[in-house]
């Protein structure tokens, strides 16, 4: 059992995609637990969309609109055979967004934050198991929430370990007897009352090592546009050092 990651930079275009399905296919002797972060600068736009929703002004359909627009570009760049069967899922999601967006505000600011930045993770985790699925990967798309269960901190919220461990290790586990390839969120979560959180900005590599704590997972692979993990940001210091290795527990 592996878990791969992938952030935001290696999901940003169709090309980026399928160099994803293209690293996958490289493990076929493996039970692979895949876990992705919104496409590129979405998470930042989704921002902005929940600023512009608890403003109330008008611009808020033009964000989600830019949004949508950038998703089906993608989308219909890589899908062709099952279209129609997939398309009507990715839309049904785009729909619950832009009907939480045009009702009234009747919820906390870090309710709505939550509840509005997780549809970055919904959306490119849809579109790329729609195009594994499409390719004749044996994957199934699950909901992180259904796994990783945190308290009602909706902005860095904290993880129930017993709760998380036992339904990963037990329900989502057993779903590996039946897939090969299981893709789901990093970042986003669920309260035990049912509502989304999120584990704060970057949360997605700690998504990836909580589903392979859970797992047993030989090992986390966090595949980047870098040469590997450093031990401090190249953008602002020089001479940094690579780690080949850090546990995941």
């Amino acid at each position: 059992m592996k878990v791969f990651k992938f952030g935001g930079a290696s999901v940003k275009t169709a090309q980026a995609v399928r160099n994803v399905a293209s690293i996958i296919s490289k493990f076929q002797n493996d039970k692979i637990m895949v876990v992705v972060s919104a496409m590129d600068k979405t998470t930042n736009a989704l921002e902005n969309l929940w600023k512009s929703y608890l403003r109330n002004d008008n611009n808020k359909l033009e964000l989600y609109n830019k949004i949508r627009d950038f998703h089906l570009d993608i989308f219909n760049e890589l899908i062709s055979k099952n279209k129609q069967e997939f398309e009507s899922r990715l839309l049904e999601e785009f729909k619950k967004l832009k009907t939480l967006i045009i009702n009234e505000n009747k919820n906390s600011d870090a309710y709505n934050y939550a509840s509005i930045v997780s549809f970055g993770e919904i959306f490119s985790t849809y579109i790329v198991y729609s195009f594994l699925k499409e390719s004749n990967y044996n994957c199934k798309w699950q909901l992180a929430g259904d796994y990783i269960i945190t308290d009602n901190n909706y902005l860095e919220a904290k993880v129930d370990w017993k709760k998380s461990e036992n339904k990963i290790s037990t329900e989502l586990k057993h779903d590996f007897d039946n897939y090969d390839i299981i893709i789901s969120q990093g970042f986003i979560a669920k309260s035990s009352t049912d509502n989304t959180t999120t584990l704060g900005r970057e949360g997605s590599d700690y998504s990836a090592s909580i589903f392979a704590y859970g797992l047993d997972a030989e090992g986390v692979y966090i595949w980047k546009d870098v040469p590997g993990l450093l031990n401090a940001d190249p953008k602002f210091f020089k001479n940094t050092q690579k780690l080949d290795y850090i546990s995941y527990r």
